[in-house]
């Protein structure tokens, strides 16, 4: 997996281009490949460099960010971070899937807020292509009976620690719970955050042994200790660990191969 993220800056203004310019260039993973001062600039640019990500100003001469972004195809546009000084375009950002929306002034806190933000979508979709890819391979191997398919079965996930891609044991996740836009692994006394949708993670999950208590919580029954009714339908469940997770009434259907895990 590359450790570069590749940088566009778009923006007619050269002080904006040397401030954003000055706040990447310190940055160990990020690599600016070029400065436009227009929308057509930018359009040539994405599609001659490739670039991961663009700061892109919105009001611009000739052609805005904004009608520049709709002339690319879909499949080709980057993850923008838009950077204006007017916030009424707040509402187009969030309607253009921008990663994060940056009101001029800004200031250096905010910028890499921001910009910590793109690392991780970026590098979590490196993680997920990678996965994309043993994925494939491994089906292409079973396929052609170079070797079976038990052999091949994952028994980790590969999460993103700093400029580090580490393997998380599947067995040594306690629970997975969804939070906003990002999805928290708490396993061996550590949580790890993921870009990803805990529906996306839960296709790869062993059915037999984690199991949906709640629309935002997926458990590894390995861990259930002990299981109460609470009333209402619902359940609370004991973890070895010591934590306490409420299963949602909705989910009751679970209980007899639950307790059949109790420890």
């Amino acid at each position: 997996m590359k450790m570069e993220i590749r940088a566009l800056v778009v923006d007619d203004e050269p002080l904006a281009q040397q401030l954003i310019g000055s706040l990447l260039i310190g940055d160990p993973v990020m690599k600016i490949v070029g400065f436009c001062s227009d929308g057509e600039q930018m359009i040539e640019a994405i599609e001659n460099l490739q670039p991961d990500l663009v700061f892109l100003d919105v009001q611009m001469p000739k052609l805005s960010g904004i009608e520049a972004l709709g002339q690319l195809e879909p499949t080709k546009i980057p993850y923008v971070i838009l950077v204006t000084a007017h916030d009424r375009f707040a509402i187009q950002a969030f309607e253009l899937n921008a990663l994060d929306y940056l009101l001029k002034p800004f200031s250096r806190e905010r910028f890499r807020t921001s910009l910590d933000k793109a690392k991780r979508a970026i590098f979590q979709r490196e993680l997920s292509e990678m996965s994309r890819r043993i994925t494939a391979l491994a089906d292409c191997c079973v396929r052609n009976g170079e070797v079976p398919a038990e052999k091949l079965q994952p028994d980790h996930i590969l999460v993103r620690e700093g400029s580090r891609v580490q393997a998380v044991l599947w067995k040594d996740i306690v629970k997975l719970v969804a939070s906003n836009q990002y999805v928290k692994i708490h396993a061996a006394n550590k949580i790890h955050l993921m870009s990803e949708s805990l529906s996306s993670i839960e296709r790869r999950l062993d059915p037999d042994n984690f199991f949906r208590i709640h629309r935002s919580v997926i458990v590894n029954a390995s861990f259930i200790k002990e299981i109460h009714k609470i009333g209402n339908g619902a359940y609370q469940i004991m973890l070895s660990t010591g934590e306490e997770l409420r299963m949602s009434r909705g989910r009751s259907e679970l209980l007899p191969v639950l307790l059949r895990h109790c420890s």
